[in-house]
């Protein structure tokens, strides 16, 4: 099996975003699992996060809440799943 060298792009920029811990309006974001659960992203859309209620996120998944779950999307429309995220359940939308 042969692996394209923007495959490998994509899991390094993946393993390089799930490792590091960020900070939003003064709050510390722990690292956590984002779970594949069958979510979908419009295809072309940036690699980045998104609240379930911003247009780039299409299907929430198995187990996922459009109204609370932050995803993660990437160009492919490929999703994984964060789970809960106080600001997209109070409507503080991060859409990119």
């Amino acid at each position: 099996m042969k692996i394209r060298a923007s495959e490998l792009h994509a899991v390094a920029r993946d393993l390089s975003l799930a490792e590091r811990a960020a900070e939003v309006d003064g709050t510390v974001l722990t690292k956590r699992a984002c779970k594949e659960n069958g979510c979908k992203c419009k295809k072309g859309t940036p690699q980045g996060q998104y609240c379930g209620m911003c247009s780039e996120v299409i299907g929430q998944g198995k187990g996922g809440n459009f109204a609370e779950d932050i995803y993660e999307c990437n160009k492919q429309g490929g999703c994984c799943d964060y789970g809960y995220n106080k600001n997209c359940a109070k409507n503080k939308l991060t859409c990119g």
